[in-house]
């Protein structure tokens, strides 16, 4: 090949093509379409809403909604409730995979020699 491939990028970096304006005006339309309206109706619902709400719209938002926030909260309740009863059967279980190797043997930052010799 004659022509470097570098010249080539250079040639596609240097046009620059814009979309038409009908394509442009037909996705904003889908887009806006799209939009869901009850962000707008709770936009005006906030204002009557007393401080202790506005908390909770605000989190159930940030969240991603109600169920989410619902989602998250009962991952956390589960995660305290395995980490403070610690089932029986749960730490069997744990037992088999965390304990198969004594703590002081676990090289978590391997020294730069040991990537020397592979092993």
């Amino acid at each position: 090949m004659t022509v470097d491939l570098d010249d080539l990028f250079a040639q596609a970096a240097a046009q620059v093509l814009q979309p038409d304006a009908a394509l442009v005006s037909r996705v904003l339309a889908d887009a806006a379409a799209l939009q869901p309206v009850q962000i707008v109706a709770a936009q005006g619902l906030r204002r009557n809403l007393s401080p202790q709400r506005v908390l909770w719209t605000r989190l159930c938002a940030l969240f991603g909604g109600g169920p989410a926030l619902a989602a998250v909260g009962s991952a956390a309740l589960v995660g305290l409730f395995f980490g403070v009863a610690q089932p029986a059967s749960l730490t069997a279980f744990a037992g088999e995979f965390v304990m198969q190797a004594p703590l002081d043997s676990v090289e978590l930052i391997p020294a730069f020699d040991t990537l020397l010799t592979g092993e």
